[in-house]
């Protein structure tokens, strides 16, 4: 089988599009490595080949000129990456980085998202969906725990129902979504086959996925001639290691199997 990947990353047929729709959904500084995340996704993608209009980026962008934020203005996802953000790229910010919105991008609803921009892929596309967030069983957090007005729930059988009308409405071929959350195995291990969606999570049913370059562990120092020390992860091990994997190969014909 072709890289999957690469399908959705580079232009492998001439009559298809690739798509991508790239979400953070924290929006606290806390989970500073899942606004990383995104924007080095963004990049990426981006580098890959996918023209900036095709991809679209929801993130709170309460991280990068946070005052706990030592290289105030910049996001790092390595120590070696430099700064990743982009400004003025996210299409989504703040309270409209929730379940609904998101629901209405995928669904290509300009009613729903207010005229804002969607998802316009058709039969011939082939569609990206990244998710960073934290999970629990059967669902995935918005927005920061607690009593906040950025705290929202998406459900498992929501995102069913999602997934089920971009199938029943021909708005791909191809598509792969990458899941960067705690218990993400509980999501997707059910899909069905012929919707012809593949579906990587970071965690299996009932382990944590894992941030990475934390500054508990000593590895939140980066590599910016002043050795700064960040004060949160700077990214997920998941995610980094699969943008890492597609920097390196994306463009290349290979067998899903060794991305996986």
């Amino acid at each position: 089988m072709k890289s999957f990947i690469a399908a959705c990353t580079t232009a492998a047929l001439v009559s298809a599009k690739n798509y991508a729709v790239v979400v953070a959904t924290s929006c606290s500084y806390t989970d500073y490595r899942h606004q990383s995340d995104a924007h080095r996704v963004y990049k990426t993608l981006l580098n890959q080949g996918m023209p900036a209009e095709n991809i679209i980026l929801f993130s709170c962008e309460t991280a990068v000129d946070n005052d706990a934020n030592p290289k105030k203005g910049e996001l790092w996802n390595t120590p070696d990456s430099g700064n990743i953000h982009t400004r003025g790229v996210s299409d989504y910010t703040g309270l409209d980085v929730n379940p609904r919105m998101v629901e209405a991008v995928l669904k290509g609803d300009k009613v729903a998202s207010k005229g804002r921009r969607v998802l316009e892929s058709g039969p011939d596309d082939n569609v990206y969906v990244h998710l960073d967030d934290h999970g629990v069983p059967g669902g995935l957090m918005f927005g920061p725990p607690g009593d906040s007005l950025y705290l929202n729930w998406w459900y498992k059988d929501e995102m069913d129902a999602v997934w089920r009308y971009m199938f029943a409405n021909k708005m791909y071929k191809k598509m792969f979504i990458s899941l960067e959350a705690c218990y993400s195995g509980t999501i997707f291990f059910d899909l069905d086959p012929t919707m012809n969606i593949l579906a990587l999570t970071a965690s299996n049913s009932d382990e944590t996925s894992k941030g990475i370059y934390c500054p508990e562990d000593n590895g939140g120092m980066i590599h910016d001639g002043k050795n700064t020390t960040m004060t949160s992860c700077m990214g997920d091990l998941f995610t980094i290691n699969m943008m890492n994997d597609l920097e390196a190969y994306g463009k290349k014909d290979r067998p899903i199997k060794d991305f996986a």
